[in-house]
C-alpha cells in the first residue's frame, strides 16, 4: 500500500510542476489582473477590442517586452521577433488567468485573447471557442457547400456533366445530409445529458445537500444568455501554441 501511495504522490507533484510551468508566474497573474481591469470581457456580438499598438504599449509599460523603434521594417528579424514575443505574452496572460486558485485570490476574470487584422479582441473563453474555426467549417459545409451543390444539380449545366460526375455530386449531397442528421443527433444527446446534470445539481442546491462556494455552480446553472460576459475558464487555449 505504501508503494502505491508513494508512486501516486510523485506523479501528482510532477503534474503540479508542469501545470505551474504552463500557467505562468505570480508576475503574470498580476499582469493578467491589470490587463482585464483595463479591457473587460466582451462578447461575440459586442467584442471588446484594442489596437495591437495599444496592446504593445501596455506590454511595454508592464516591462514584458520592448517595442521596436518606429520605422522598423515589417519583414525584419527585429519585427518578426517582436511578433513572436507578443504572441508569447498573450499566451502567458491567458494561461495565468486560468490559474483558479491564484485567480480567486487576485480577482482575475478568466479571458481569452484573439489577435488578427491589427486588432486584439478580448473575449470570455466560451465566446472564443464559439468563434473558432470548427463551427465555421461546419456551417460552411451545411450551408454554403449545400447551396453550391443545389445550384449545380438544379441548373441547366447538370445535364452536360458526365454521368460519373453527377453520381459524385449526388453522393456528396447525401453525405452532407447524413452529416447534418448525425450532428443534430449528437447535439440533442449532449443537450439532454447537460439538462439532466443541471437538474440534479439544482435539486441538490435547493434541498441543501450542496452549498455553492464561489459562484461556479451558479454560472453553470444560469441561462447562457445571462453569463456571456462572466464564465469560468475550463479550456486550455493555445495548448499547442
Amino acid at each position: 500500500m505504501s508503494n502505491v501511495v508513494a508512486k501516486t504522490s510523485t506523479r501528482n507533484v510532477g503534474i503540479d510542476r508542469v501545470a505551474n510551468d504552463r500557467r505562468g508566474t505570480d508576475e503574470y497573474i498580476d499582469h493578467a489582473s491589470d490587463f482585464i481591469s483595463k479591457w473587460p470581457l466582451g462578447t461575440y456580438k459586442q467584442p471588446k477590442t484594442l489596437s495591437v499598438d495599444d496592446f504593445d504599449k501596455w506590454l511595454e509599460s508592464r516591462g514584458i517586452l520592448t517595442v521596436p523603434p518606429e520605422g522598423t521594417g515589417k519583414q525584419s528579424d527585429q519585427w518578426l521577433g517582436h511578433l513572436q514575443r507578443r504572441h508569447h505574452a498573450a499566451k502567458k496572460l491567458v494561461l495565468a488567468s486560468t490559474n483558479r486558485a491564484k485567480m480567486e485570490r487576485s480577482g482575475v476574470t478568466p479571458f481569452s485573447i484573439k489577435i488578427g487584422g491589427g486588432v486584439v479582441t478580448v473575449l470570455a473563453p466560451h465566446e472564443r471557442i464559439a468563434t473558432g474555426e470548427i463551427p465555421g467549417k461546419i456551417e460552411t459545409v451545411l450551408k454554403t457547400r449545400r447551396r453550391q451543390l443545389r445550384y449545380l444539380m438544379e441548373g441547366a449545366d447538370w445535364a452536360v456533366l458526365p454521368e460519373h460526375e453527377r453520381m459524385r455530386a449526388e453522393t456528396l449531397n447525401e453525405d452532407i445530409n447524413d452529416f447534418e442528421y448525425h450532428v443534430r443527433g449528437h447535439v440533442e444527446h449532449l443537450a439532454r445529458k447537460f439538462d439532466r446534470l443541471a437538474h440534479t445539481i439544482q435539486m441538490a442546491v435547493e434541498d441543501g445537500r450542496i452549498e455553492p462556494v464561489n459562484g461556479g455552480i451558479n454560472r453553470f446553472l444560469a441561462d447562457p444568455t445571462d453569463t456571456v460576459d462572466d464564465d469560468v475558464h475550463f479550456e486550455r487555449l493555445w495548448e499547442n501554441g
